[in-house]
């Protein structure tokens, strides 16, 4: 049989049900090796019992201590960079000013300092690429009649 050692600490703590307790009983009286196995975990359960402490609760000052440390500071002794002066308004400002520019010319569908667009480095004719992948296709022989109607006007015309 095997061994039940993943149920020991369910077992001690009363959290089996009933016919599962029934066969972990079972086998504990059969098995030396679960019985020491309980009888390891009956010791940290014991040793949890004495180790348990009463619920503490705070003291009356506990709250205004705290605040006096953390949300009471002096502002001159906060650092430049955590600072909520108007210098740091404005540098934060200039910054985003500095990214609007950056973005506004550097990435593509900006023009540059001489007013020109961006260079077009490489172009690729997608209609040409599916027409001839789509002519290309041997799986479905209609496939490229399809495609090729599907492009005409209604009287039968190239737009």
């Amino acid at each position: 049989m095997k061994h039940v050692t993943g149920h020991l600490a369910a077992y001690l703590g009363g959290e089996l049900d009933q016919p599962t307790r029934a066969l972990v009983d079972t086998h504990l009286a059969e098995c030396a090796a679960c019985r020491a196995e309980l009888a390891s975990f009956d010791q940290v359960w014991a040793m949890l019992d004495v180790a348990a402490a009463a619920p503490v609760s705070a003291g009356p000052g506990l709250w205004s201590g705290v605040r006096s440390r953390t949300v009471a500071v002096d502002p001159a002794r906060v650092p430049w960079f955590f600072g909520r002066g108007p210098w740091t308004r404005r540098g934060w400002a200039a910054v985003a000013v500095a990214a609007g520019v950056f973005v506004a010319l550097v990435l593509p569908g900006g023009t540059g300092p001489d007013g020109t667009g961006p260079t077009v480095l490489a172009s690729s004719d997608s209609a040409g690429w599916l027409s001839s992948t789509w002519l290309d296709d041997t799986s479905n022989p209609g496939l490229a009649e399809q495609w090729m109607l599907a492009g005409l006007d209604s009287d039968g015309s190239a737009p």
